[in-house]
């Protein structure tokens, strides 16, 4: 016995002795200045889409109240030196300023947060006189604020103590995301949030094209298509393992008779070709998404004179290196062309007429 556990003792210490230990990066200054550079690129490029999200979230608001997908907001955006891995703290500290206490990257012009006085590099202490652990905290405490109800932000700045309270509106719930590694033309929706590839971002010409973009992924999440089609899936998936499972239990008594053991490679193919059949996103459903997006476009203040001619220009992009999975999930068809041009018709009577947008 003490021989057994001599030997475990030692081949745990010769485990031990012969694990890697992951050497920390050494942060020169060289690759400071590149890190700080890529971090004030992404900033101005979040800025840049969180302005267009505003306007879309905050004019679309009755549209998501219809499909309860509203949430308060004050139209600044928050950071800390943990927005941003542990390696990188000494720069955030060094280059920003960015320590251990969540502070204001940007606030949106003419935002509740621009309005009530929140500036930029405040440093937020407590908000309705709770104590703020960390940007993505913020994001949360604000979510559980009713709209109606004013928040209230006890800031440092300057190293002066200052209390200011933001009335928040009432706006569409799904936020943006850029994807800053991404390097595919792409967007994903979770039924919560709006992630935009860095390719995709790169690919867009115009303000109309981002508008165009925020709003079909909105029109999404607002109506739930990701949630309703992961049911689907399961139904789909379920059905089909069902029908593989029979015919996997049909080939074994053909092969051996009865009593042979099952092979369940056709019952989980079933599974999988189920799934992705029922789950994907049906033309009735991407139909609607394009009448919706055309709509909070318009609401939002953009024109949509050029929508055709960008999902013409990103079917054209078809290469493995800038891998468009954007057209697999909305394929653009011809049908789909003419579709867009009457909804593009319907959409500007009713502007002309000055009739209500909300689809």
């Amino acid at each position: 016995m003490k021989i057994l556990l001599f030997a475990i003792l030692l081949l745990a210490s010769c485990a031990t002795s012969t694990q890697k230990t992951t050497e920390p990066q050494i942060i020169t200054e060289a690759l400071e200045t590149e890190w700080e550079k890529a971090v004030r690129k992404s900033s101005d490029d979040l800025y840049r889409l969180g302005l267009i999200q505003y306007k879309i979230l905050t004019k679309g608001a009755e549209y998501c109240r219809n499909h309860d997908h509203v949430a308060p907001f004050i139209g600044a955006k928050f950071w800390s030196k943990h927005s941003f891995k542990k390696e990188w703290h000494g720069a955030a500290l060094s280059k920003f300023g960015l320590g251990d206490e969540p502070q204001i990257e940007y606030v949106y012009p003419s935002s509740p947060a621009d309005t009530s006085g929140l500036k930029a590099k405040d440093i937020v202490i407590h908000i309705n006189g709770l104590p703020v652990q960390d940007a993505p905290n913020i994001v949360k405490m604000i979510k559980e604020v009713g709209i109606a109800e004013p928040i209230k932000f006890t800031i440092r700045r300057a190293d002066e103590q200052h209390e200011v309270s933001v009335m928040p509106v009432m706006a569409c719930k799904s936020r943006v995301n850029l994807l800053s590694t991404d390097s595919s033309i792409n967007t994903y929706s979770d039924g919560d949030t709006i992630q935009i590839s860095k390719g995709m971002l790169n690919f867009l010409e115009s303000d109309e094209e981002i508008a165009l973009i925020i709003s079909h992924e909105l029109a999404h999440n607002a109506r739930q298509y990701k949630k309703k089609n992961k049911i689907y899936g399961y139904l789909g998936g379920a059905a089909g393992m069902i029908l593989g499972l029979t015919a996997d239990v049909a080939l074994a008594i053909f092969r051996g008779g009865v009593g042979s053991s099952v092979n369940d490679a056709f019952g989980s193919a079933g599974m999988e070709a189920g799934y992705a059949l029922a789950s994907r996103i049906s033309d009735k459903q991407l139909k609607q998404a394009d009448y919706d997006s055309l709509h909070l476009m318009v609401m939002a203040g953009y024109e949509i004179a050029e929508v055709s001619t960008f999902w013409q220009r990103i079917r054209e992009v078809n290469n493995q290196e800038n891998k468009n999975g954007f057209l697999i999930s909305y394929p653009f068809s011809q049908e789909r062309a003419l579709s867009l041009e009457v909804i593009q018709k319907e959409v500007n009577e009713k502007k002309r007429n000055s009739s209500s947008l909300v689809p």
